[in-house]
């Protein structure tokens, strides 16, 4: 089996969905990734601050 190379716009791109969508599961299958590469990408990654809603 290849071993698949995802690069930084992949994941920046999936990462960026999980945080917009519900499920971080929902997002990586539809992605085609596991759900535990997803959350470590989003562990790792530095994003903006969401602003706080209220």
């Amino acid at each position: 089996m290849n071993k698949r190379v995802l690069d930084e716009s992949f994941k920046q791109m999936a990462v960026e969905l999980s945080y917009a969508r519900v499920s971080v599961k929902e997002v990586a299958e539809s992605r085609g990734i596991d759900s535990s590469r997803l959350s470590k990408w989003r562990n790792g990654m530095d994003l903006p601050a969401q602003p706080a809603r209220g």
